[in-house]
This record gives structure tokens, C-alpha cells and sequence, in this order.
């Protein structure tokens, strides 16, 4: 039996720079956007849950965040804390 525990990602692709979910047990991850495979563990997480369900929020927020044009530096300016907390932004650090 296995002792690694699951974790949901939110990864950034290396290609298309979108924001994606994945698994932390898989070892690639298809972009839907743009198709390319990615290596999970080259790729840059930008968030890390024990649910898909706070996951997938984080990746709607980072979605909106997007689009609004709320962020400049893409990730690095999220300060995005997943450690049973919820999620921080560095406006609450």
C-alpha cells in the first residue's frame, strides 16, 4: 500500500501559461488549453489542497483574478497559502 498522500494542484502551463488542475500522484498533466504535456514535477504550483473542492476554488479565483487583470507578476504576487487555512492572499500576510 502506498504512503504517498494525494494532493490537488493548481499548476501553471509552461506553454500557454494558463492555470490547470492536477494530481500530485500523476507524474504528467495534459494541458486542456493549448495540449501540451506537462511534467508535473517541472511544472510551477501556484497552489496545493487536500480537496479538489478548495482546489477548484482556488483555480476559479485565479481565473477571475485572469481576466480582471488583478495581478501583475502572474503567481508570484498571489501569496496563496493551502495548509488547512483556506486561501491567503499577501494582502492578509
Amino acid at each position: 500500500m502506498s504512503s504517498v498522500k494525494k494532493h490537488y494542484l493548481v499548476v501553471e502551463c509552461m506553454n500557454c501559461r494558463r492555470f490547470l488542475l492536477a494530481v500530485s500522484t500523476n507524474r504528467t498533466r495534459t494541458c486542456p488549453y493549448c495540449g501540451k504535456r506537462l511534467r508535473l514535477r517541472d511544472a510551477k504550483v501556484v497552489a496545493r489542497s487536500e480537496t479538489a473542492e478548495e482546489a477548484r476554488l482556488v483555480l476559479q479565483d485565479l481565473k477571475a483574478r485572469e481576466h480582471q487583470g488583478d495581478f501583475t507578476d502572474r503567481t508570484g504576487q498571489l501569496g496563496i497559502d493551502m495548509r488547512g487555512q483556506g486561501v491567503r492572499s499577501r494582502e492578509d500576510a
